[in-house]
């Protein structure tokens, strides 16, 4: 498939470097500032972030238990708006707790957690027709947050974490593919400039 469709992947687009001074942001919704003050208060890596995507609204059934879950796990929590990307996670080495439903999220999720093993998974997708109860969802953010495996998660995470920055620094993955399609489209534009002028020519031989 390569030889006939080449694939060039780019990425993360949204990473801290400390060159640029800007404060550049992805946000679909900016957080108000009572928000980002709360946060700032709370000890790093202590608050559980809840997002459900853009597409899949769970039951109410299964809100309620993602809710008494989080509640009864006595952790910090907070949700403001959809932030679902696989990347984002990586590139920002967070914890994930995966609640996969359909299409992609299937995928990505396992990669996540079984390959790249930086979360836990809740569900296996609509397919498993079941309503996660809330001590499933209890124990899986106390294990993500202190039990034996989130060490291991953590450490998983910078390493992902390190190689998803070193892709986008001058030189990397991301940074080559990139030039590279640059100048594919270059390559193509002076092509098609020739191709315009010799066409152009033989016109005007014909014509004369």
């Amino acid at each position: 498939m390569p030889n006939f469709l080449p694939i060039k992947t780019v990425g993360p687009l949204l990473v801290e470097d400390p060159k640029v001074e800007q404060d550049i942001r992805g946000d679909l919704v900016k957080a108000g500032s009572s928000i980002t003050e709360w946060l700032s208060s709370k000890p790093s890596s202590s608050v559980v972030y809840i997002s459900f995507g853009s597409i899949v609204v769970p039951s109410q059934e299964q809100v309620d238990e993602i809710v008494y879950g989080l509640l009864n796990s006595r952790l910090n929590f907070f949700s403001i708006m959809k932030w679902n990307s696989s990347i984002e996670v990586i590139a920002n080495g967070v914890h994930i707790i995966a609640f996969p439903q359909l299409g992609d999220q299937v995928t990505d999720v396992k990669y996540l957690v079984n390959e790249f093993r930086t979360g836990v998974r809740l569900s296996r997708g609509v397919t498993e027709n079941r309503i996660i109860p809330r001590c499933e969802v209890e124990q899986s953010l106390h294990e993500v947050m202190s039990g034996p495996k989130a060490a291991e998660m953590k450490e998983n995470l910078l390493n992902w974490k390190k190689k998803a920055s070193e892709a986008v620094t001058e030189g990397g993955s991301s940074d080559q593919n990139l030039q590279s399609f640059i100048n594919k489209l270059m390559t193509l534009q002076s092509s098609n400039q020739k191709l315009a002028k010799l066409s152009t020519s033989i016109q005007l031989v014909v014509t004369t």
